[in-house]
């Protein structure tokens, strides 16, 4: 008994020992928890305070590029309705005036109006381009709009020398457009693969605008040598691949960044390589179209 009552007090320690060791472990835990959570909400608080800050420089600075959208959406819609109206006068081969107009209202009228649209909201927003719109940008649009409604209205008619005159003016507007958005790039701190696939998809579209006025000429006056699928083959490949191609490859490089933050930004020799591969592509493409069609 009196050995048992000895040993007594040391049990009692070791328990007590144990109790406060698994009570500071636990403790401890808590405290890790806690400061986890601290850090969490921390993170959140700033991604939050990021993409406010993001949303307030995505505010539409005027109304210019809700009118391209909106002459976007308005040519699409058309396409699809006289698609819908009349299927089967857009079927079989698709040279011929009503498809044709059918084509320019989706490629010339709804995309490359989105991309017009996007140019003064990403420009400002995302590539840190001044984008002051003026006087001339609504003159812009109203050549440009006039332009491709003139365009698919003479296609529709089968009248050339007014569908050649429309196409001048959307030429004329995306000159202006380009020379801008050029002139703007090189100001711009963005990288250079960005400005490099941006300004050869302006260089490509002017290509490709004056290939299609003289195409247009060609039905009154014998200008564009070689056969005239081939060169409709060119000036579609130039558009689609020269210009709306290295537009989104371009400004997919500098939004890569803000979809996935911790990535890295895709620029260097391997990117400027696959650039100069797709513009050569496509100029080798044209040519050999234009020279040998």
């Amino acid at each position: 008994m009196a050995c048992n009552q000895r040993h007594q007090p040391f049990g009692s320690k070791i328990s007590f020992g144990v109790i406060h060791g698994v009570r500071d472990t636990v403790r401890v835990e808590i405290d890790s928890v806690a400061r986890r959570q601290r850090d969490a909400k921390l993170v959140i608080a700033g991604v939050w305070e990021q993409a406010n800050r993001k949303a307030s420089r995505l505010s539409i600075p005027s109304r210019l590029p809700v009118l391209y959208l909106l002459f976007a959406h308005a040519s699409l819609l058309l396409a699809a309705v006289v698609v819908a109206v009349d299927p089967v006068s857009v079927t079989g081969h698709f040279y011929h005036p009503l498809m044709s107009g059918v084509v320019h209202l989706v490629t010339l009228g709804w995309i490359s109006g989105s991309i017009l649209s996007a140019v003064f909201i990403v420009g400002p927003s995302w590539l840190q381009m001044s984008m002051p719109i003026g006087r001339l940008d609504y003159w812009t649009f109203a050549f440009y709009a006039i332009g491709v409604t003139g365009i698919v209205s003479h296609f529709r008619i089968e009248q050339y020398s007014g569908m050649v005159w429309s196409a001048v003016m959307v030429v004329l507007a995306v000159l202006q457009v380009a020379w801008r958005v050029v002139c703007e790039l090189f100001r711009a701190p963005i990288p250079r693969s960005v400005l490099l696939h941006m300004a050869l998809a302006c260089i490509n579209l002017l290509a490709a605008g004056t290939l299609g006025v003289l195409i247009g000429a060609d039905r009154e006056v014998d200008v564009v040598p070689g056969s005239a699928i081939a060169n409709v083959y060119a000036h579609a490949h130039l558009a689609g691949l020269g210009w709306a191609t290295l537009m989104v490859m371009g400004v997919g490089h500098r939004l890569w960044t803000a979809v996935l933050p911790w990535a890295t930004p895709p620029d260097g020799r391997g990117v400027v390589m696959s650039l100069l591969l797709v513009e050569l592509g496509v100029v080798r493409l044209m040519a050999t179209l234009l020279l040998n069609g």
